[in-house]
């Protein structure tokens, strides 16, 4: 039987990355792409903002503070995130017709040309993969291959950033062995924390356990699954990827949810969880569906439907609390999940969301600087950091700053190199906004 190859491969700091290559004043400098507000969370950092401690899904505000005054802080482009994708996934095919995607970012491939081929073979072919990528987007990938999908994605992990890991057959249990048990695939905060009260502490643990103990600790359904990929018998097909009709995240709590504070921490956690997921796939949602499931495992669902399909997470958060049931009420709560659906892959950014936040009743302001209903507009509030705009002397550009009647563009695009930075009056007649995309020109 011939040797089976699945590759994996990770676009490098992808939302970040595509930053820098079409802003390339930006290249080398520590990106941080994430919400703006006081509620702002990382959506994700460079690899030299990384070099801080700053990381995806982190407070926006803390990201800041470990990057200090260096940190170059953008708001979200998902227009452009996913045309470069396309573009990689494109290149990809061109290759290895069938892809298994699984976000913007990543995707499976099993190519039928490496079935029996050798290590040496597998590197070459996955060496011309990443230059492929470069040469076609600019992106960076780094690429993991395995006997399967499990040691694909871990070697890919490892070979970051800009890097390529062909795990060999004899060295694959090893590698598996001694990684942390929350590495294996499906193994989540709630199962690691029962298998560390166990004392399983790595993969090669849970391998070591008799099948039948994994699924009494793991359950009878995914435990045994579980237990085989910790010992390396991972037969999963790559498949082209159906398209998902909804994204979720859910969890269970060791102890019941019996207070109203509790259960709008977890709501906005599980939000931000969905949302990850949400953005990776590159969509957009218009129904927000709130899951509480009680102490005695019935099962309570609520759901809101917005005017506009969008994927601002703030947005998305407050009316998944807004479906919130007090635990005072209903009784103790062990699950909560929320789910997005009404997906499509256009958002329509709402152009004033603060104000669409005030008309649903929401009083707490969730950005730094949200004007209340009274407020005079601010003239320079259109030209916000990270905007894109355009010239018919200058070219298209991006906002760095605005303020006290004058607004700063870095005028540059992909193809340019670092651009010249001009500053002109905001109500320059000349300068209005541009389209996100031409940026990649």
């Amino acid at each position: 039987m011939n040797r089976r190859w699945v590759l994996h491969l990770d676009l490098d700091a992808f939302f970040a990355s595509a930053e820098q290559l079409t802003r390339p004043t930006l290249r080398g400098r520590p990106v941080l792409v994430g919400g703006l507000g006081a509620r702002g969370v990382v959506a994700g950092a460079s690899y030299e903002a990384r070099l801080y401690g700053a990381r995806s899904a982190m407070p926006m505000s803390r990201a800041r503070r470990l990057v200090g005054a260096a940190a170059v802080v953008l708001p979200p482009r998902g227009v452009v995130y996913r045309e470069l994708s396309a573009q990689v996934f494109d290149t990809l095919r061109a290759r290895v017709p069938v892809l298994e995607t699984l976000s913007l970012d990543e995707a499976f491939a099993e190519p039928a040309e490496l079935a029996g081929a050798d290590v040496d073979e597998v590197e070459r072919f996955c060496t011309q993969l990443r230059e492929h990528v470069r040469e076609r987007t600019g992106l960076i990938a780094s690429i993991g291959a395995g006997s399967g999908k499990q040691i694909a994605k871990i070697g890919s992990g490892l070979a970051k950033p800009d890097g390529l890991l062909v795990v060999r057959p004899e060295d694959e249990l090893a590698l598996l062995h001694g990684l942390p048990v929350r590495k294996l695939w499906g193994i989540g905060p709630v199962a690691e924390e029962r298998l560390r009260r166990l004392g399983i502490e790595t993969i090669g643990d849970l391998a070591a356990l008799p099948v039948a103990e994994a699924a009494s600790i793991l359950g009878q359904t995914v435990g045994p699954g579980l237990h085989r990929l910790a010992n390396g018998h991972d037969d999963r097909p790559v498949v082209e990827r159906a398209e998902a009709k909804q994204v979720s995240a859910e969890t269970t709590f060791a102890t019941d949810i019996v207070a109203m504070p509790e259960l709008r921490r977890a709501i906005a956690a599980s939000a931000l969880a969905a949302h990850n997921r949400l953005r990776s796939d590159g969509r957009a949602a218009r129904t927000v569906v709130v899951k509480l499931r009680k102490a005695d495992m019935s099962v309570l669902t609520r759901s809101s439907t917005l005017p506009y399909a969008t994927e601002d997470l703030q947005v998305l958060t407050v009316a998944a609390q807004r479906l919130a049931l007090d635990p005072v009420e209903v009784g103790p709560i062990r699950l909560v999940g929320v789910g997005y659906a009404g997906l499509s892959t256009i958002a329509q950014d709402t152009l004033f969301p603060e104000l669409d936040r005030v008309a649903e009743g929401v009083t707490d302001s969730t950005e730094d600087d949200a004007p209340t209903a009274h407020a005079a507009p601010d003239p320079a509030a259109r030209w916000r950091p990270g905007t894109d705009v355009k010239h018919p002397e200058y070219g298209h550009g991006w906002v760095q700053g605005a303020g006290h009647g004058v607004v700063t563009v870095r005028f540059e695009t992909r193809t340019t190199g670092p651009g010249p930075a001009r500053t002109l009056d905001e109500n320059d007649p000349d300068l209005e906004g541009a389209d996100p995309l031409d940026s990649l020109n």
